[in-house]
This record gives structure tokens, sequence and C-alpha cells, in this order.
């Protein structure tokens, strides 16, 4: 509670954030330019540290002594007296938390020119800017003014304390923060509207409670201040530390209807308070979670709300909730302590509700709507395109050819990029196969131009692969009517599918030697799938290329496979053709092929009956 307090506190807009000890202002610093030389090798000056006076400094003094500042800069006629100039301006800059513009300031400050003197003050105003910049100093930080020597220093119990806020020290806190607060007066007033909510904040952390009450208190001198959310969280806090739950929920409610920083974390504070005393329910609890990530973002404050409303998703069993939140911290927190265990359920997750929901345990249009919703967040996790291609079998499966062909087009693209990207190892086979299923969905869903452009340079196929290409464009280009250009192509372990577009393909140029040769063999490569309209295509083929053997084989061998009256007809019609037949039996024989030609398409239902569906 303690630190998390710090932390929340160190986000806050009208406060720098909290986290450590602060360097601070002091007594009038002598100039570095009039400052009597230490002894060569001394970087620590002999006298007590006398970095800057904050006391002189007031708002209604700014724009003159700012107005004096530039025109001494500009004035300075030595290095000595440059380097003296741009300190003092760092300093006015740094005495009203015009932070930018100081740093830069006194970044450009020359410090080979400095003497002792100048070297400590130029380490105390930089402590001061990193300080009141929301950052800890590091421990070797050179020219730090908190050397135990400087501890006369006036200023050094307020820059101690911002060091251990900044820090998260609590035994130093507890040491500098009374001194600080003393200090806090002798200050601009832009000082205390700045500390007071991070001194209250690091009172309560270290259960300081006198000293909490008096610098609460203090807020009475900030009535603009006392009226920000910042002042009824703290006061929250304070009740919830002296067991005062009603008290902290009075004062957490006012905070949370406010806005900003600390109206956020007094809505976090509420859900726990709520939780641990069971007034909140998990789904009211979602419900104020989901409101005020609504209306904030970034930060240890987002990251918290995103924690809890993971733990409420879990009590729910809302697990397309618990993926958006845990997808959403990995998007916005990737470096943070909560990213490797968000990634590890999220992956358990996904591999587990995917194959649950495509097994029409979840309605379709609600997996869709999750798929669409986590997709930005998991694009680039392999567990998740793996799903996501089952998700788009899936899809094919149901006929919803054209939004199966769009998720295999988006999962190939992004297993692209992460290949370019060397993200992990991405097999060419598996892209391959992502194109050759967008294609198929496309050709199923009659788009064979796009089903075309979808085969266009593929790489890294298996042979089976080659040949499921070769299948593909025999179907798309029998589909735009080029049997020409099926019977180019080469398959090296052809399946039915292959054949029968071959076989189809010369029977439609009227090739009767070629479509008989190409049905026969499609009937002994793959009986069990050779339908009733491959049966009737290459009787009618044998009949014209004058295959009688083939035709009476064809005649035997189909009606015993079904009780079609059409079929029988048919082939009786056919088989009992005389073989020598002059000129106008021929055309009356021709007559009754085309009639048969004619009834192919009327006879798909017959064919089913005659040893399978009929295949095309």
């Amino acid at each position: 509670m303690v630190l998390a307090l710090t932390g929340a506190a160190a986000a806050a807009p009208a406060a720098p954030v909290p986290a450590a000890a602060t360097p601070a202002p002091a007594a009038p610093a002598a100039s570095s330019a009039t400052a009597t030389p230490a002894a060569p090798k001394a970087e620590a000056p002999a006298a007590p540290l006398r970095a800057f006076d904050f006391a002189r400094h007031t708002d209604a003094r700014f724009s003159e002594d700012l107005r004096d500042g530039i025109q001494t800069l500009s004035a300075a006629q030595t290095r000595p007296q440059l380097q003296a100039a741009r300190m003092d301006l760092a300093e006015l800059y740094l005495a009203h938390l015009m932070l930018p513009e100081g740093r830069s300031v006194l970044n450009a400050v020359s410090k080979g020119d400095l003497d002792a003197a100048g070297k400590a003050r130029w380490g105390a105003l930089s402590a001061g800017f990193t300080l009141m910049g929301g950052k800890a100093l590091a421990p070797d930080a050179a020219g730090s003014p908190l050397t135990p020597a400087n501890k006369g220093w006036p200023d050094y119990d307020f820059w101690a304390a911002m060091q251990a806020i900044r820090a998260q020290d609590a035994k130093g806190i507890k040491t500098d923060l009374p001194g600080a607060f003393a200090r806090l007066s002798a200050y601009p007033r832009v000082y205390g509207r700045t500390c007071l909510p991070l001194f209250l904040a690091a009172a309560i952390d270290i259960q300081d409670w006198t000293l909490a009450k008096h610098i609460a208190m203090r807020f009475d001198a900030y009535p603009e201040l006392k009226a920000k959310p910042v002042y009824k969280y703290l006061l929250g806090q304070a009740a919830l530390g002296v067991n005062r739950p009603e008290q902290a929920h009075q004062a957490l409610s006012e905070a949370a209807a406010g806005t900003g920083p600390y109206a956020m974390r007094a809505m976090l504070a509420l859900v726990d308070l709520g939780q641990q005393d069971h007034s909140v329910t998990p789904a009211q609890a979602r419900k104020m979670l989901e409101a005020g990530l609504a209306h904030w973002s970034g930060g240890e404050i987002e990251l918290g709300a995103l924690r809890r409303l993971a733990v409420v998703d879990r009590e729910l069993g809302d697990w397309p909730g618990l993926l958006k939140v845990l997808g959403r911290i990995l998007r916005d927190f990737p470096k943070s302590p909560d990213a490797a265990p968000a990634k590890r359920q999220a992956e358990s997750l996904i591999a587990g509700y995917y194959p649950f929901a495509i097994s029409d345990k979840v309605p379709l249009a609600q997996l869709l709507a999750t798929h669409h919703a986590i997709t930005p967040y998991f694009r680039f996790d392999d567990v998740f395109e793996t799903q996501a291609e089952a998700l788009a079998d899936h899809l094919l499966a149901l006929g919803a050819t054209g939004m199966a062909a769009q998720e295999y087009r988006r999962i190939a693209e992004t297993l692209g990029v992460v290949k370019d990207l060397g993200l992990w190892k991405v097999a060419l086979e598996r892209l391959a196969r992502l194109r050759l299923k967008e294609a198929g969905a496309l050709a199923q869903g009659g788009q064979m131009k796009a089903a075309a452009q979808a085969l266009a340079g593929i790489d890294g196929m298996t042979p089976a692969q080659k040949d499921k290409l070769g299948t593909l464009k025999a179907q798309i280009y029998a589909a735009l009517g080029d049997q020409a250009k099926v019977l180019d192509l080469s398959v090296a372990d052809p399946g039915p599918a292959y054949l029968r577009l071959v076989a189809e393909a010369h029977f439609d140029r009227k090739d009767w030697q070629g479509a008989d040769a190409a049905y026969r063999k499609l009937w002994a490569a793959h009986a069990k799938d050779f339908g009733g309209v491959d049966a009737i295509r290459l009787l009618i083929a044998a009949f014209k290329a004058g295959d009688g053997a083939t035709a009476d084989k064809v005649a035997a061998a189909f009606p015993k496979l079904g009780n079609s009256p059409e079929w029988t007809r048919l082939a009786a019609g056919l088989v009992k053709a005389p073989a020598s037949i002059d000129p106008l039996k021929l055309s009356a024989a021709d007559a009754r092929l085309n009639n048969a030609q004619g009834l192919i398409q009327g006879l798909g239902a017959a064919a089913a009956d005659l040893g399978g569906a009929a295949k095309k």
C-alpha cells in the first residue's frame, strides 16, 4: 500500500511523480565568477554548500527577475561571467519549476570554466531538475549535493526527502520528511502546490499520522489544490491507514467524481475497498474499471486498472474480455513485469478457447467479434495465428468463402512480416499452404480471377503443394473456359479432382479419344471417386470414339449400382447401336447421343444413386 501510494502520487499532473528524495534550494549562492578557487585537487567546496536561494524568488518578481537575468547573460564579458549568468538564470527557472527551460540553460554551462564552488552549485541545480522532474538521483551521481559533508546546507533535508520519495526509500523519508516540510514554507508557492501531495502521500506511506495531519492542514493555504481530487484521495488513503473504511469510502467517492490521475486512483481504491468488504460485485467492478479506462491511458494507473480488470474477468468467466485485457497489457506495457505472465495466460486461453468455440459451443457471430477484437493485440503471436487458421478453415467449411480467404490472406501477410523481421522462424511451406488455401477459398466462391492472382509467385512449396497448385490452376482455367490451359498443366501425383478436370477439358473440346482415355484413367486410379456423371460422360466419349468395349463395360458396371430407369434406357440405347450403319442410321445415333448429352445435367440426382455423388 505504501509504495503503491507513492507510485500513484508520481503520476499526478499538478505535482511531479513521486519517486525519491530531492536536492534543493539553499541560501544565496556564491557566484562562480567571484568565489575563491579551491585547492587544485579538491572537488568539494571547503565552505558549507550555498547552492541557491529560493526564498528570494516570488511570483510577483518573476517577470522582472527573468528580464534582469537575460540582460545579465547578454552583457557577460568573460567566460566565468557567462557561466555564472547561466546558472543564475537556471536557478530562477528551477525556483519556478520551469524545468525544460532551466535544464536547457544549465546544460549550456561549461563546467570546465567553474571553480569548486561553481561546480558544487551546478551539481545542486542539476540534482534539483532531476528530482523535480520525477526521477531519483543515481547513487553515484557526480556532483550530488546529498553528501554527509553538506548536511549543514539549509535545503539539505528538502532535497534529501525528495530523493527518498523518488527512490521509495521509507527510511530516508522518515529521517528527512519533517525537515523538508518545515523548509517548504520558504519556497515559492509552486513548490507547495507540487510537493504537498507528495509529502502527504509519503507521510501516509510511513504511517506518521501526526506529520500527515500537519501536512493536510497546510492544504488550507492552497484552496485551489484542496479543491482537486488529490486532497480527498489522500484523505481517503489516510482513513484506510487508520482503519476507518466509511470515511475512506466517502473521501474516495468524492475524489473519484473528479477528473485526472487522482480521480482515477480514487476509483481504483474504491474497487479494491468494495471487493474487500463485498460491497461491489465483480460485474460492478468491471463496469467501474471499464468506465475509468475509457478516459485514461498510460502509466501505472492504466496498468493497475488492467490488472484488476483481468482478475474480475477471470472471476466472471469472461474469456473474450480477459483476452482483450491481456492483449492490452502486452501492447501498452510490453516491458512491464506483467507482460510475461500475461503472454502465457493469453496463449493458454487462445489455445483452449478457439477449439471450444469452433466446435459450435459459441455462436459464430460472437466468435468472430472476439476474433476481430483481439487480432490487433495478438496478430504477431504464433499460437494465435495457428488458431486463426483453424477459424478460417471452419469458415470455409461453413461456405463463408470470402471471409475465409480474407483471413488466410491476413495470416500469410502477418507471417511474412514475422519472417522478414526475424521474430520467429516461419517455414516457406506454411506460407505456401496459406496462399493455396486463400486461392482455394476464392475459387470455391467463384472468384476465379482473384484466385488466379493469389496463386502468383508462391515459393517454397512441397511436392504435394505443387500438385495442389496444379489442381487449383486446372479448376480456375476450366471455370474460365480455357480448356487448352488445363491440358497444358502437369501434376506429378494427380488426384481425382485433377484427373476429372483434364477429362472434362477433353470432353468439352469434343476430343472423344482424349476424353475416353482420361475418364478411363480416372476410373482405374480412383474407382471410389468415379461417380455417375463421370460414367455418363465416359459412355458418351467411348461411343463417340468407337470404343465399344469401354461402353459395354460402363453399361454393365453402373446399372448394378443403382435403380435409375433413365440410366438404363440411356445405356441400352447407346450400346445397342450396330457396328456398321449407314449415314441415315448414323445421324439417328448422333441424335440419340446429343439427347444423351442433354440429359447429363438432369441426371445429377440419378448419378448420385449410381455409384456416388456427382463430382465435377
